[in-house]
């Protein structure tokens, strides 16, 4: 079992699993992050997926089209990142791998709206003055024409790159309608009784230009999240060389370089420091907001701040490997993954567009053949102009672009207010996952307890000295990495002794190790393993019933197959427990200890802790079946675990929550990681979950709503009853405002408080 770091000390530099175990068999692959540009709906995110899945050897691809990132997994032996690139460039979007700088996936400049603005109000002033002033419906058709062939020209190559892909995005709707416009407009310059519509052309795309601009810029508010909470992203470094100091792009700096960091700078890359001292700012790192003093020799991560020194830090980890790039690139992954709950509105998405044209030819024909005549327009306005202006609304009102923002912005948002906490989500499943949970199992040492446990008493048999129990038992176990293990070597450690050698060591997870130690075979751990079948069995289980009574964690030792001792410990509980226990029930949650210890250990460490249900002597293969047992009844199942001997149970939840620690998290795989080491963090986890699927709910609500209120609208069903209609031009902003409100209501999540 591998236990919590301990806040304060150096960062360590091993890496074990958190979760142990894959939660499905995947073939190895390679793993490539893309910058995508040119995307501007959810079509144009699944005409980019799609692409990239048709190259050979990509497993899986998913777009993020909040974040303007796709996160690809591909088999290296049959594709290359050159190849994911070009696919997606093949049908007119613009890809590069995340590090190159030069594209940026929320572009949208201003410049093409205020063109558009430029051209339309000559267009609206000529097209209201009186009469059929000849010279006027020139300069308004060679402004419409520049208006199309100008800012326009965006929809007409995003719907062809949509349609090139084998799917139709929003930009289609758009070029349709804006085509039949300017179409309609000009056919009507040759037949008098038809009044152009030139102007309705003009302000749809001043309105979706102008509407696009603004989406953009709050989802790169919102991408922007995530930066901004690592305290803005790092991407130069003052390089020290023999001729001075250079300032150069991280992509530029190598193993080995030195980098000169600043009083109120953060470290740019993981490394030594060779020279200089700082306190420094690491509570990224550890939750801890009191500054921790380094100096030559200590280890400093990215992203840390120096408060009031300088550093000059010997780098040992590529801009790639760093801790900051690591953590982002989790949580990115994250962001990219989809939830269950999205799925509706994926299948949704996908069948939109050509509903939506369907409809929209629907909506003409039936105006223009029958209703129309039924309730007709007050001249000047004929059936056919009626008709088509509302087949032009449906089209432009739709708007599959909010279901497609619904649950990434949400998503990222949330996941970004976790990790402000030290709670890292591994994929966006665990989100909803954790929103979910109405059961918690507790691991208990390393979990409940501090994972520090130390050597209380010493019981030898008779015969037997206490020091030779300790140099026996710390022998045996000096290869094993459970805390309790490492208590004892620590224990003997301090006695200035040297252990025996040590062979053959076997160890079995969750009852306890065996060797052979000066060619006798010697057994520690719970007294049912180590003792088994010894004739010294009852004395021993009655020393460790005893001990077990005191709240100790009893070892014993059995040598030859004759009793030496029994080792008590103690694992004290983690201040946080209690408080994390109440706060989980009054949430509403069902909370399980498990543990391999004696029961009577564990009904102490569960009366202590406020569980009423608790599990003692379980092995890792006892805990999954528990987690499984629980799940069977109907139950959402978060195990809560340290370490590989969790690594079962982990896997076999709902939900892993494994608790991490520095740096070692950014490795970690897990569901959910507790990057503080903080107990409390598996409240705050389920609490940001639960305020993040509400928003998605919110979201998708509103999403359907509009649509569902906004297309009936559209297509004139109040029209008989008032004469009233939504022009098509005002469509377009209603289109825009959509968008734009899902993705504001999901930043309102930065304020979501998890601890109120």
């Amino acid at each position: 079992m591998t236990s919590s770091g301990q806040k304060g000390q150096k960062f360590s530099s091993t890496l074990p699993v958190l979760g142990g175990v894959p939660r499905s068999p995947t073939p190895a692959t390679g793993s490539a992050r893309l910058v995508i540009a040119g995307m501007t709906c959810t079509g144009c995110a699944a005409t980019v997926e799609r692409a990239l899945l048709e190259v050979p050897g990509v497993a899986d691809a998913a777009v993020n089209l909040a974040t303007g990132r796709a996160v690809v997994r591909f088999d290296p032996s049959r594709a290359t990142r050159d190849d994911l690139v070009a696919s997606v460039n093949r049908i007119g979007f613009r890809a590069e791998p995340y590090r190159a700088r030069s594209v940026e996936p929320d572009v949208e400049p201003l410049g093409p709206t205020l063109w558009a603005l430029a051209l339309t109000l000559p267009i609206l002033y000529f097209g209201h003055l009186p009469g059929h002033d000849h010279a006027a419906t020139i300069v308004t058709t060679v402004l419409a024409t520049a208006l199309q062939l100008g800012p326009g020209r965006t929809f007409f190559s995003s719907a062809a790159r949509s349609l090139q892909g084998g799917s139709a995005n929003m930009d289609v709707l758009v070029a349709l309608g804006i085509t039949a416009a300017y179409l309609y407009s000009c056919l009507a310059l040759f037949l008098p009784p038809l009044m152009p519509m030139f102007e309705t052309a003009a302000l749809l795309i001043l309105f979706i230009r102008a509407g696009k601009y603004l989406e953009a810029r709050v989802r790169g508010r919102a991408r922007r999240v995530l930066g901004d909470l690592l305290g803005g992203e790092i991407d130069r470094a003052r390089r020290v060389g023999a001729h001075g100091e250079e300032t150069v792009a991280l992509a530029e700096v190598r193993i080995g370089d030195r980098v000169h960091v600043l009083p109120g700078e953060r470290v740019p890359l993981d490394g030594t420091v060779v020279e200089g001292g700082a306190s420094m700012d690491e509570s990224v790192v550890t939750g801890e907001s009191a500054p921790v003093v380094r100096g030559p020799g200590d280890p400093v991560v990215s992203g840390t701040l120096s408060i009031d020194g300088s550093l000059v830090v010997q780098v040992t980890a590529a801009e790639e490997d760093s801790f900051i790039t690591r953590v982002v690139r989790l949580v990115e992954e994250a962001q990219a993954d989809r939830p269950p709950i999205q799925r509706i509105a994926d299948r949704v998405a996908a069948r939109f567009v050509p509903a939506v044209v369907v409809l929209s030819i629907l909506v003409f024909a039936g105006w223009y053949l029958g209703l129309s005549r039924w309730f007709p327009p007050s001249s000047p306005i004929t059936p056919f102009t009626l008709s088509l202006g509302l087949a032009v609304s449906v089209l432009v009102v739709a708007c599959p672009c909010a279901l497609g923002l619904a649950t990434p912005t949400a998503i990222m948002i949330g996941s970004g207010v976790a990790f402000t906490r030290g709670i890292l989500f591994r994929r966006a499943q665990a989100m909803e996952q954790a929103a979910r949970l109405d059961t918690i199992v507790l691991d208990k040492t390393g979990t409940v307890t501090d994972g520090r446990p130390s050597v209380v008493e010493l019981a030898a048999a008779r015969g037997v000295t206490e020091a030779l129990l300790l140099d026996l038992t710390a022998a045996a176990l000096a290869n094993s990495s459970h805390p309790l293990a490492r208590a004892v070597v620590k224990a003997q450690a301090g006695q200035s002794r040297t252990p025996p050698p040590v062979e053959q060591f076997r160890e079995q997870r969750g009852a306890g190790v065996e060797c052979l130690i000066q060619g006798e075979p010697v057994r520690v751990g719970r007294v049912d393993f180590a003792g088994a079948d010894s004739p010294d069995r009852p004395w021993a289980d009655e020393i460790a019933g005893r001990m077990a009574c005191q709240g100790r964690t009893p070892l014993a030792t059995f040598r030859s197959g004759r009793g030496v001792g029994v080792v008590g410990l103690i694992d004290t509980p983690r201040s946080a427990a209690a408080p994390t226990v109440a706060d989980l029930r009054a949430m509403g949650l069902r909370v399980v200890l498990a543990s391999g210890d004696r029961e009577e250990v564990v009904r102490a460490t569960a009366a202590r802790i406020g569980v009423t249900e608790f599990h003692a002597g379980m092995t890792p293969e006892d805990k999954m079946a528990l987690v499984n047992r629980l799940k069977a009844g109907g139950l959402k199942v978060g195990m809560v675990g340290d370490g590989i001997n969790d690594a079962p149970a982990l896997a076999a939840a709902d939900l892993g929550i494994a608790l991490g620690s520095g740096t070692d998290v950014a490795k970690e795989t897990g569901d959910l990681v507790l990057v503080h080491d903080d107990l409390r963090d598996v409240t705050r986890a389920i609490r940001i979950g639960r305020a993040t699927l509400a928003k998605i709910r919110a979201n998708l609500f509103w999403a359907f709503g509009y649509n569902a209120l906004a297309i009936p609208l559209a297509a004139g069903a109040l029209y008989p009853f008032t004469g009233w209609i939504v022009p098509p031009a005002l469509c377009g902003l209603l289109m825009a405002v959509s968008s734009i409100t899902v993705v504001g209501n999901s930043l309102l999540l930065r304020s979501f408080d998890p601890d109120a």
